[in-house]
């Protein structure tokens, strides 16, 4: 693995919030974690303080062991780890990958060309994807960090255009929902950071050593994000946003001021860049860890059985009604972030305090 290609900390940062905007782009209508008015605003910053808490032993180890990745610190206090940590990150990764392209699939043959052939939707998507992956790490941040500031610049005019449309009244009054139904709602937005498992994949190929501040930058930066999508989507749309399958995208439709009279065409994008690079950035993780897993392997060979596996599942899911949630729903119940990002980390904060004892 050449750990010599190095990315900054600002590149970082923006990849995981390019990620981290398409989620938000992706809602499923009418689930049990879809809550309404002011209860909704709430979420944003209760996820904020849950990834602060919940990311407490991560932060532990990563500041014990700096600018390593899971497996390196597994090779520091319980080697017999390596392998089951990589394959659980591998799959983690795929799965991901496999989700944004099945989920920008969907999007592309529902909302924007519903004639359009599958196949070769999702052929076009996964060759760029592959050509990505070979680029490598730095041109894709390069890229994501443009693309970050094309979201912000058409973030803010999409928000001026609606901006009269609002309505207070579709915000209500606090504390709505049951307590269980916002704990639910909560689970399902916190379970949605897988973008954290990147962020740990990538730090061998960081500037510095500084897992904390980025970790606080995109976490900030996530609040931001999550925070102003959930509070315009719910004051213009009201609850006919929980009817809608994209409704970022109708929000957007919605908006237009002078010469920008059609900020859906931004949109639309926002959305291939994101959904494009969120795979990408999935699929080189998946590319670093099969590199470590099965080092005899030429590297084109792994890239393209990556690209034929993300090609061959999305197609095959996308005759499936409804398959483009599953990987939504999967998150929304938390358990791969909390095995990712709480469980393993205490574990191996464990065995190197273990380890210390010993020597």
């Amino acid at each position: 693995m050449n750990h010599n290609v190095k990315i900054n900390s600002m590149q970082l940062v923006a990849s995981l919030l390019v990620c981290r905007f398409f989620t938000m782009l992706v809602a499923v209508p009418n689930s049990r974690s879809a809550i309404d008015g002011s209860s909704a605003l709430l979420l944003p910053f209760v996820n904020f303080l849950a990834m602060l808490l919940l990311g407490i032993p991560l932060l532990f180890l990563m500041k014990r062991f700096p600018q390593c990745c899971l497996s390196d610190c597994a090779a520091a206090c319980a080697p017999n780890w390596i392998k089951p940590l990589q394959i659980w990150q591998l799959l983690f990764c795929l799965i991901t990958a496999i989700g944004a392209a099945s989920q920008s699939e969907y999007f592309v043959t529902t909302a924007l060309y519903p004639q359009a052939e599958r196949r070769w939707v999702i052929l076009l998507f996964v060759l760029v994807v592959w050509y990505m992956v070979a680029m490598g790490i730095e041109a894709i941040s390069r890229v994501s960090l443009i693309v970050c500031g094309l979201i912000v610049l058409s973030s803010v005019l999409i928000f001026t255009g609606v901006f009269r449309q609002l309505d207070w009244l579709n915000i209500g009054l606090p504390f709505y929902e049951p307590p269980s139904r916002m704990a639910m709602a909560a689970l399902a937005y916190w379970g949605q950071n897988v973008e954290v498992v990147l962020l740990v994949i990538f730090q061998p190929f960081s500037t510095k050593a500084r897992f904390r501040r980025d970790f606080l930058a995109f976490i900030t930066g996530g609040l931001l994000i999550t925070g102003l999508l959930t509070f315009f989507t719910t004051a213009v749309l009201g609850l006919y946003g929980k009817t809608r399958m994209f409704p970022v995208y109708t929000l957007a439709s919605l908006s237009g001021h002078g010469f920008f009279s059609r900020l859906d065409y931004l949109h639309i994008i926002n959305w291939t860049f994101a959904s494009l690079l969120r795979c990408g950035l999935f699929a080189y993780g998946a590319y670093i860890l099969l590199q470590k897993l099965l080092p005899k392997r030429k590297k084109a060979h792994l890239r393209f059985g990556i690209a034929a596996l993300i090609f061959a599942a999305t197609l095959a899911m996308s005759h499936i009604d409804g398959s483009y949630q599953w990987f939504y729903l999967l998150f929304a119940t938390g358990v791969p972030v909390l095995v990712s990002t709480v469980l393993i980390p205490l574990l191996l904060l464990w065995k190197s305090r273990k380890r210390r004892k010993k020597a």
